[in-house]
This record gives structure tokens, sequence and C-alpha cells, in this order.
């Protein structure tokens, strides 16, 4: 039994629609400076990438491209190809975080004793119509 009434709500989207939206969402975070803010939290000295902030998404995919910056054998195809190749890897498992978020939430839906109310908006161009189950 939960202890404080709440109130959860969820925009429910089509898995294709939200890992669209991901995706650009990173590629306005690479533009807003993400490869910086993590550059201050790598450490070439620790490629522990499990507890803390340094477990975030975003800063284990860049060990490699950080590394190869500080490599004097590496060229700047390679590193470019591995900043593409950690970029990528943000929004994969950017896509796979959302998604195990969704299996969290449809699962409470299931939880015994709460008592959920399910509301859905259909979008069409003419007024907003409710259909409440």
């Amino acid at each position: 039994m939960i202890r404080y009434n709440f109130c959860f709500l969820w925009v429910d989207v089509s898995m294709h629609v939200l890992n669209s939206f991901l995706t650009k969402r990173v590629d306005k975070m690479v533009e807003k400076g993400l490869v910086n803010e993590v550059r201050n939290m790598f450490n070439p000295k620790n490629a522990d990438y499990s507890k803390g902030i340094r477990k975030a998404i975003g800063v284990p995919e860049f060990d490699r491209y950080f590394r190869a910056e500080l490599s004097n054998s590496v060229d700047e195809e390679t590193r470019i190809k591995l900043l593409e190749e950690a970029i990528n890897e943000v929004k994969i498992n950017n896509c796979k975080l959302a998604s195990q978020q969704l299996e969290k939430i449809k699962r409470l839906i299931n939880v015994k004793g709460w008592n959920i109310l399910l509301g859905y908006i259909r979008y069409a161009l003419d007024p907003i119509s409710y259909l409440m189950i």
C-alpha cells in the first residue's frame, strides 16, 4: 500500500517517435557543449564507469575518444570517427534507458491496490476529444 496520494502524468508516444526525439535531443546537447562537459569528468587514470557521476550516460561512451585525443599516435580522421561513434553510443544508450523506464512505468499499471485511471487523448485536426477508460 502506498503512503501518499500522488498524480503521475506520462505522455505516451510510440517508440519510434520517442527514439527520434531522443536522438535529436542528443544532437542538440552536443551542439550546446556535451563533449566539453563530459571531458571535464574524464580521468585517463580511471576507467571505472560503474559508480557515481561517471556512470551517467555520455561519460563511458566518450572514453575511447578522449584517450585518442591524448594520444599523439591517433590521426585526426580516426579521432573524428571515434567522436561520431561515441555520439551514436550515447544515442543508443539513451534510447535503451528510455525503453527500460517505459517498461517500469507499464508495470506500475498492474500494481494491485493502486487506483489508476488511464486517460487517452486522441489527436485529430478537429478539437481534441477525450476517451476515458
